[in-house]
């Protein structure tokens, strides 16, 4: 379960600026991102992007410094 302000902080952005995404999400709007939901999402997305896209665009969103590598640290975040 991923809550608005932990999806805007994975993004290292405010939750006003993500709202609208968040919302695409939640479709139960209960202000939470269930696995049920995430999956949907992704699914969703994948049909609207190429494999390569999908996959640059999560890398990115994993990559929390910006710096253009996945450390364990960043990593062990995705399993929290």
């Amino acid at each position: 379960m991923i809550t608005l302000n932990a999806f805007a902080s994975f993004l290292g952005t405010t939750p006003e600026s993500v709202q609208d995404l968040f919302n695409l999400f939640d479709k139960d709007i209960d202000g939470k991102i269930l696995f049920s939901e995430f999956v949907a999402a992704i699914t969703i997305l994948n049909r609207s992007m190429d494999d390569e896209h999908l996959i640059e665009l999560l890398f990115e969103t994993l990559d929390y410094d910006k710096d253009g590598y996945l450390t364990v640290i960043e990593i062990k975040q995705l399993a929290r």
